[in-house]
Parts: structure tokens; C-alpha cells; sequence
């Protein structure tokens, strides 16, 4: 599964750079987010591992994930953070969540 994430902060580089490298803030800027940590060691960059537990079309789930893209870009009201990540089915679960929700439907 392909994940994108992106949010506004109103504060300067500095200040945005190290909320979001923290991922114990990921519940703060990322509604889904319970919990996150990174398993793989250093600052995060392309390649960084981590572990989430989130909210997500009605359910729970864990899962790991690999960081494909991590940026920041300046906009007008402060600056953008857009993170991208790429995570396996984590034993089906996103197919029985989804499978859930078009039930439901």
C-alpha cells in the first residue's frame, strides 16, 4: 500500500523539521496516526523503517512501512511536510478492512 501524507505548519524549518522528525508527534499532524516509532536507526530519509498503529476505515491496524519520499517545501503560511510511505498488507488486513467497508456500503 502507497501512503501520502501532507500538512501545513506555520512555523520556520527549523522548528517544523524537528516536530515531524519525532514520531511520537505523528498523532498531532496525521489524524490515522494512535502511534508511531521508527525501527531503523539515524534521522529519518528515504529508506527509514517504522512501525504505525492507526485508525483507518473503521478499524485498527499495525503495521511497518519504508519511507519512499520525505520532504519539506516554504508556502506562504509556513512550510509543507509531505511524507510517503510504502507498506506491505501486513497479513491481509488492509484487503479485510477494505472488504469491510464495502460491505457496509
Amino acid at each position: 500500500m502507497h501512503v501520502e501524507s501532507s500538512v501545513v505548519i506555520a512555523h520556520d524549518v527549523a522548528d517544523v523539521c524537528t516536530f515531524t522528525d519525532d514520531p511520537a508527534h505523528e498523532p498531532v499532524w496525521w489524524s490515522i496516526s494512535i502511534d508511531a516509532a521508527f525501527i531503523s536507526e539515524g534521522p529519518p530519509c528515504v529508506g527509514t523503517t517504522g512501525r504505525e498503529s492507526a485508525r483507518w476505515l473503521g478499524g485498527n491496524f499495525e503495521g511497518e512501512w519504508v519511507i519512499t519520499a520525505y520532504e519539506y517545501e516554504a508556502v506562504p503560511d509556513g512550510m509543507r511536510f509531505t511524507i510517503v510511505v510504502d507498506a506491505p498488507d501486513n497479513n491481509g488486513l488492509f484487503g479485510r478492512l477494505s472488504d469491510s467497508l464495502v460491505a457496509r456500503i
